[in-house]
């Protein structure tokens, strides 16, 4: 299951893993196969030598059943080594080598040559060698990469039908069907706002995952564009129960009571919201909508209480006010200075910036980009 996982979160770290997996498992069968040479080829492996290994094992003459395990282990290597072009070649070999009869063996040719294509970064080919193997024993991990490669490729439809056959095909692994809401939501943004289909993809992430921030949030825009302000904010009010990320909410707020003519009372919405659950990035995502839609008058308590926190962001604002009065200049200059403005962190890889996103732009993680400056009450 965290082999799965991982692939599905997108992160290349998992691959080191799952090809050391399978190199053992070559290994072992060709140690049984021909001791003598594996003997020797495992001395130069452990001494670091392996595309010498590799290169050693290829000099024993191919045979079915045989000393194949032997090419397929020397391939394996120099994969791991980057020589990516002699790997295609060897599995190509082994592949069209293996008798009509050995289905095992040309699926298992077949699978390690979509890896040799997949780590040399040529997906189309290696999406069709994966997809040859819908009916063998490699039918898991081949739906796992194509997954992968549909991620990639920002291919979201081919993503969603993939999740969904891995979650029929391994009903006991628990897929976070928060992954899948996200890939709805991606497949969403590719129509227009107020278009049925955008709506439809919506409301499959909502059945994939009711609790579903970032689709909740997209819903709230449909309504708010169709007219429906009053409906707007009844999504965004479900998306409240995720306090890191509430800075989202004040500028739809403002937005869907403005179309309600209820200016005033949506101010008084946002600013109880930042009352009770301060954050930097909410106090910032505030002023910013407040200066927008009112203007510097109501601005001011909100900066106010920017100057007491020190936040930055909202120090931007401030400066833009009273530009003129130098020991507030003075302060937050310093405040700036002092500031890293990077609030966000990745929790899965460590990854910072000053912008929030859905899936991390370095390990590709979902849901792992969280506010790092401040405690989220």
């Amino acid at each position: 299951m965290q082999g799965w996982l991982l692939a599905v979160s997108g992160g290349f770290f998992a691959l080191g893993w799952i090809f050391a997996m399978v190199r053992q498992h070559l290994l072992i069968r060709a140690a049984a196969r021909a001791p003598q040479r594996m003997a020797e080829a495992i001395e130069k492996i452990r001494s670091g030598r392996r595309l010498e290994a590799a290169d050693f094992l290829l000099e024993s003459e191919y045979s079915p059943g045989g000393t194949s395990d032997l090419h397929l282990v020397a391939a394996s290597l120099l994969r791991e080594q980057g020589e990516y072009g002699r790997a295609i070649q060897i599995h190509k070999r082994l592949r069209a080598a293996a008798a009509a009869s050995d289905a095992d063996a040309r699926a298992q040719a077949t699978y390690e040559l979509g890896l040799d294509y997949f780590m040399a970064g040529f997906l189309d080919l290696a999406e069709e060698c994966f997809r040859q193997l819908a009916d063998s024993r490699y039918a898991d991990q081949a739906m796992e990469k194509l997954l992968f490669i549909h991620l990639r490729t920002r291919s979201w439809a081919a993503a969603v039908d993939a999740y969904r056959k891995m979650e029929e095909a391994r009903p006991d692994l628990q897929a976070p069907r928060s992954i899948l809401a996200h890939l709805y939501c991606e497949w969403a943004s590719e129509f227009d706002r107020a278009s049925r289909e955008r709506i439809e993809k919506l409301d499959s992430a909502l059945q994939a995952w009711p609790q579903s921030v970032r689709a909740l949030l997209l819903r709230g825009d449909c309504a708010l564009v169709a007219g429906d302000a009053a409906g707007a904010c009844e999504y965004w009010n479900r998306a409240r129960w995720q306090p890191g990320l509430l800075f989202m909410l004040p500028e739809r707020i403002l937005d869907a009571y403005a179309k309600m003519d209820k200016k005033q009372e949506g101010f008084d919405q946002v600013s109880q919201l930042l009352a009770e659950h301060y954050s930097p990035a909410l106090l910032a995502a505030t002023c910013q909508a407040v200066r927008t839609r009112f203007g510097n008058k109501q601005l001011m308590p909100l900066v106010e209480k920017a100057l007491d926190a020190k936040e930055v962001t909202a120090a931007y604002e401030w400066l833009e006010v009273h530009s003129q009065n130098d020991d507030v200049y003075h302060k937050l200059h310093q405040a700036m200075l002092s500031d890293p403005g990077k609030r966000f962190r990745c929790t899965s890889c460590g990854y910072r910036s000053s912008h929030h996103s859905w899936q991390c732009p370095q390990c590709l993680a979902w849901d792992s980009v969280e506010q790092s400056d401040a405690s989220v009450e």
